[in-house]
């Protein structure tokens, strides 16, 4: 039996989000309900997606990716929880490997897979580089501490009870904290692919993505003991770089190794960017703020 319910939050994405819709109601296993939840767009992207036969539900007011997550999963009937972004395009076979995982690993809460890059713009390349390297489509199924929510679902009876806190920076690795915390495991499988298609473009949007990634480190670190938690009590590491290590170990002997290399300057710009948001952050943890 189909139980899937596929979540997508909706915040202007008019350029991606058709094509998101289009490729989940062409699967090879048919979701048993999608649910588009509109964050209060201005750029057409409710009149797009009323051209979908998919649940709408639109919000009059802006709201933040854990937000919306919230509030598609309040109308979610299935007893598999996927969400999607609205700028990942799924494979055919998305929603039939996703519950494919599920049959094979009964022990698991929550399965995610592979990011495959599709930005056509030197923003979205870094962004690729620097976010998405533990995703590449590569190895093997394993277990795996997070999975962010452009591409993953749980099982309902995992996540009873939580709830993504109303921010669309590390939402995604604070719920997976919890569930772990909970007992819950996650799935890594790189045969579950979508392909991102980030619309941000010009370097500025990449450095100021780097800085919400860098707040968003910290949060989860300030309350879970996750790994890289050192960090926050030695924040001088971080002017060394060490993510930049931790990068070029994972796209060694890859096919990303080449652009890893001729991008690595724009990448430590990012990284520097990041270590602000991460020491920001520090701040707002420390004056309790957060």
């Amino acid at each position: 039996m189909n139980t899937l319910s596929v979540i997508i939050p909706c915040r202007n994405g008019r350029e991606t989000v058709g094509k998101c819709l289009g490729a989940l109601l062409a699967q090879t296993v048919k979701p048993g309900e999608v649910i588009a939840v509109d964050g209060a767009s201005v750029d057409g992207s409710v009149e797009i997606i009323r051209r979908f036969p998919v649940t709408l539900l639109a919000s009059p007011v802006p709201l933040s990716a854990g937000e919306a997550r919230n509030m598609g999963r309040e109308r979610a009937t299935g007893a598999i929880i996927a969400f999607l972004d609205a700028d990942a395009i799924p494979d055919p076979e998305w929603a039939e490997r996703i519950l494919r995982a599920f049959e094979e690993h009964p022990a698991a809460s929550g399965v995610g897979g592979s990011v495959r890059d599709g930005s056509r713009s030197l923003a979205g390349r870094l962004e690729y580089l620097s976010n998405f390297s533990e995703f590449i489509p590569r190895g093997r199924p394993r277990e795996i501490s997070t999975i962010p929510t452009i591409s993953v679902a749980y099982r309902r009876v995992a996540i009873e009870g939580m709830t993504f806190i109303p921010t669309t920076a590390g939402e995604d690795t604070m719920f997976n904290a919890e569930l772990r915390a909970r007992g819950g495991t996650l799935l890594f499988d790189p045969s579950i692919r979508v392909t991102h298609l980030p619309a941000r473009r010009g370097l500025g949007a990449f450095f100021r993505n780097q800085y919400r990634c860098g707040l968003a480190f910290v949060y989860p670190r300030a309350r879970f003991n996750l790994r890289g938690g050192v960090l926050l009590r030695h924040p001088w590491l971080l002017f060394l770089m060490p993510r930049l290590s931790v990068l070029l170990g994972r796209y060694l002997f890859t096919r990303w190794l080449p652009q890893f290399i001729v991008l690595l300057p724009l990448l430590a710009a990012g990284e520097a960017f990041r270590t602000a948001g991460v020491i920001e952050g520090r701040k707002v943890v420390r004056r309790g703020a957060y």
